[in-house]
């Protein structure tokens, strides 16, 4: 019998390795932050230290070694930095390098929006929005073809010009941002796109 390929046998297939992946892990990543209670109860962290890159609540990320301290019952973090005191609660968790590799480039992504919504912010004041010459005007902005991935915090742009942005990007992908606010255009992008697809691998 001869198999044939189609809706009803894809979805079916899809569905299975969603839920696969949810339940039993990306074979090719690890998301997964080792939590603070796990770490407590390893023998190392009294001794040599347990080595890691660790999440802290204010979203910085430290390479370094955590200790815990009986006598003054305290956790201690040493890197090349120093040595700091922490909480149990200021620990997020230890987590790996591609992780702790997007977290950076989302830090870094999240700076430079903040940037261009600087530049855009003035831009809108001195030009406005309203017209076909303020849109050419538009057009001309920098950073107009980032309203398509930023598009969720970037809500003082008027939806108008949003889904003009769109249109242009869909209409002409050649396009290129030549951003001069802040970073380059690869890095934003690259930035992004690393977000975009954690947080797609993460739900």
């Amino acid at each position: 019998m001869k198999l044939s390929w189609g809706f009803h046998t894809i979805i079916p297939i899809s569905i299975f390795l969603s839920l696969f992946f949810l339940f039993a892990g990306c074979p090719f990543c690890s998301l997964a932050a080792t939590s603070i209670e796990t770490m407590m109860k390893d023998p190392a962290i009294l001794g040599e230290g347990i080595e890691g890159t660790f999440l802290l609540d204010d979203g910085s990320v430290i390479n370094g070694s955590l200790h815990w301290s009986r006598e003054t019952e305290e956790l201690k973090l040493k890197s090349i930095l120093g040595e700091i005191s922490l909480t149990q609660d200021q620990i997020q968790g230890n987590i790996d390098g591609a992780q702790a590799s997007t977290l950076r480039s989302l830090r870094k992504c999240l700076t430079n929006i903040r940037t261009i919504k600087a530049g855009v912010a003035e831009y809108m004041r001195v030009h406005g929005h309203n017209g076909s010459e303020r849109i050419e005007k538009w057009q001309k902005n920098s950073c107009y073809l980032l309203l398509l991935q930023v598009d969720h915090i970037m809500n003082e742009i008027p939806r108008c010009t949003r889904k003009w942005a769109q249109y242009r990007v869909k209409q002409s992908p050649e396009l290129k941002i030549s951003c001069s606010y802040h970073g380059s255009e690869r890095d934003i992008l690259k930035s992004i796109r690393k977000i975009m697809s954690s947080l797609e691998m993460g739900r």
